[in-house]
């Protein structure tokens, strides 16, 4: 998260990340900013990083990607190593997902 960002007690954040929690130096403290502003946040990423999901609070929402460390699907003869993991491409779904659907209640909330 960029310092120069206003998040106000009650806004709503998406956080879509790969295998971590955005908490800590590594991610500029990101979530404690958020969660100190009040924010409402949401959450995605994977589940085999145990602290990472226990870091999750009870009041958030945690979108779990569902996938395993070495996520590889794809047999390549001569090739040592499966590639295409479906890690690649499971953040970006979700992040379309809900964004599809956010904006479809935003369109009945219109119709009504």
């Amino acid at each position: 998260m960029r310092r120069n960002v206003t998040v106000n007690e009650g806004d709503f954040v998406f956080c879509v990340g790969f295998d971590s929690i955005f908490l800590g130096r590594t991610w500029n403290n990101t979530g404690e900013r958020l969660r100190d502003a009040g924010a409402q946040i949401a959450w995605s990423f994977t589940d085999y990083k145990e602290d990472d999901v226990k870091a999750v609070l009870p009041e958030e929402i945690w979108i779990n990607q569902h996938w395993d460390f070495g996520d590889a699907v794809v047999e390549v003869p001569g090739y040592d190593i499966k590639i295409c993991p479906t890690s690649g491409i499971l953040g970006e779904v979700v992040m379309w997902m809900v964004h599809a659907e956010m904006h479809g209640m935003k369109e009945s909330l219109k119709a009504q």
